[in-house]
C-alpha cells in the first residue's frame, strides 16, 4: 500500500486545500510503517492518522 499513499502525497502537492500538508505527511508516515512488528506507539499514531485522513478524504471507515 505504500506505494499508494506515497503516489497520493505526489497528487497531493499542488493541492490548495486546507489540511493538504497534514495529510501528506501522514501519509508519509503510514507509507514507511514496517509490515508488521508495529510498535504500539506507532500503532497509536497510526489509527490517530487514518481516523484524520478518511475525514480529509471524505471516507469515513474506508481506511480504519
Amino acid at each position: 500500500m505504500d506505494k499508494y499513499f506515497l503516489r497520493a502525497v505526489t497528487d497531493l502537492r499542488g493541492s490548495a486545500r486546507p489540511g493538504h500538508q497534514k495529510a501528506s505527511t501522514e501519509l508519509r508516515y503510514l507509507a514507511q510503517l514496517p509490515l508488521t512488528n508495529d510498535t504500539p506507539a506507532q500503532q497509536a499514531k497510526a489509527q490517530a492518522d487514518t481516523r484524520f485522513l478518511d475525514t480529509f478524504f471524505g471516507t469515513p471507515g474506508l481506511l480504519s
